[in-house]
């Protein structure tokens, strides 16, 4: 399994940044790459987004609009290791329809709406928590 998260903006909270790292260090770094595209429009940063997406990647949009899953269906989801997992987080103005048509799925994190560098952190999380639960550790209890 390889992932790559394309996101829109910089993270620019330290806290933030810390919780990052925090997770980035639990994940092999080989297994994960992060690609940020520079705040903009929908329409430009989606353009951006879809040039860096190969046809095979298996691409999941976040939105407040998708549907929910457990941590539980998410771990089992990404245990399909013959894919190459893409998750795309948007700007504050949300992710171009150009995008949302690409994308394979769309999924929510919550019903609750949170900033585009809260999102990035919650997503690596719960990418951990997928690895724990794959590999029968106990973080997920």
């Amino acid at each position: 399994m390889k992932v790559k998260l394309i996101c829109v903006g910089k993270v620019k909270e330290g806290f933030i940044k810390g919780g990052i790292s925090h997770y980035l260090t639990r994940l092999k770094t080989s297994r994960l790459k992060i690609v940020e595209v520079a705040d903009s429009n929908p329409e430009k940063e989606g353009a951006i987004i879809l040039s860096k997406i190969k046809e095979e990647d298996y691409v999941i949009a976040l939105s407040e609009k998708g549907s929910s899953t457990s941590s539980t269906e998410f771990a089992f989801m990404l245990s399909d290791v013959e894919k190459n997992f893409v998750f795309i987080i948007g700007g504050p103005d949300g992710l171009d329809e150009k995008v949302i048509k690409r994308a394979n799925e769309v999924t929510s994190l919550s019903k609750m709406t949170f900033t585009h560098e809260m999102a990035r952190l919650i997503l690596l999380e719960q990418i951990y928590r997928a690895v724990q639960i794959n590999e029968g550790r106990p973080y997920h209890r």
